[in-house]
């Protein structure tokens, strides 16, 4: 048996829409995510010692505290998520 339902596409689409906050949303997250897999790659490879002297560039502030900077941004990237999955359900 073969069941149809007139007009489904445009009811469906008249009440699923994406909304361009929940992309906001994604792209942040994004964001962070790539944040994080730098700074966590930071802490496996990176430089036993580091010396500054002066000024602290980004760089060497990355190299630094590359935990803190990956734990954060672990943390932000899932809150991303969470308000865009909200944004998503109906």
């Amino acid at each position: 048996a073969v069941f149809t339902i007139k007009g489904f596409t445009a009811i469906y689409n008249a009440n699923v829409k994406s909304n361009p906050k929940e992309k906001f949303w994604l792209i942040l997250a994004i964001v962070f995510g790539c944040i994080f897999i730098a700074s966590f790659f930071t802490i496996m490879v990176g430089p036993d010692h580091l010396y500054i002297q002066g000024d602290m560039s980004l760089s060497e502030f990355w190299q630094l505290y590359p935990g803190p900077i990956a734990s954060v941004s672990f943390v932000l990237a899932c809150g991303c998520i969470q308000i865009g999955s909200q944004l998503s359900t109906n």
